[in-house]
């Protein structure tokens, strides 16, 4: 079963550094027209599946694939951005001036911190695997799922199809608007290509 993994496009926020995580965050008109091109591609290679993350920066791209395919969008809360709690829409200098020393704590022990009240990576890694590794419990005459999400959820599906450690992921690797290509055959998960734009993606026949 191949996974085609759409990150959605620019979003529209005051200040991109922000740690925005699970919050809402809308579009922007270069993130909608991103989300456009991603769909048409994407619905072109004849999925059966379309799932989302519920925040609407991702829905919107997966309900445009859906339309042009033909197919109900799954709505799957396991595909949701991190949770950065109490550092939800801060940008960083504002989080180390109201908490010293939790930015550095962060970064000691990334995989198990989580004293801002939101997810540790070693959750959102739990929540994201339980929940793309359910899908390959659907009937074996289902070949392509479209999965369209975030960056760290994208990140650590990757990870787990070998392509990588998570530290070694960031926004060049998969930009907004982009698309990765993992399988798994049996219970082995392997990448196919990472961070694609979508004029840039293989042949299907070659994928």
């Amino acid at each position: 079963m191949q996974f085609l993994l759409a990150r959605h496009g620019a979003v529209d926020v005051a200040d991109l550094s922000s740690f925005y995580g699970c919050l809402d965050v809308p579009l922007s008109p270069l993130g909608r027209q991103q989300a456009q091109n991603a769909a048409i591609v994407l619905a072109d290679r004849g999925p059966d599946k379309v799932v989302s993350s519920p925040l609407s920066r991702a829905t919107y791209e997966a309900d445009l694939v859906g339309d042009y395919a033909g197919l109900e969008v799954e709505i799957l809360p396991g595909l949701m951005e991190i949770d950065r709690g109490a550092w939800a829409g801060l940008p960083l200098e504002e989080v180390q001036a109201r908490w010293p020393g939790q930015w550095e704590a962060s970064l000691q022990d990334p995989e198990g911190w989580d004293e801002h009240g939101g997810e540790s990576f070693a959750a959102l890694r739990a929540r994201v695997v339980g929940c793309i590794q359910g899908l390959t419990k659907f009937p074996t005459n289902m070949n392509l799922v479209v999965v369209v999400a975030h960056l760290w959820p994208i990140a650590l599906l990757l990870e787990l199809a070998g392509a990588g450690d998570r530290p070694t992921f960031n926004e060049k690797r998969i930009p907004k608007g982009s698309i990765s290509s993992i399988r798994s055959r049996e219970g082995i998960w392997t990448t196919e290509w990472i961070g694609r734009m979508p004029e840039n993606l293989p042949a299907a026949l070659d994928s």
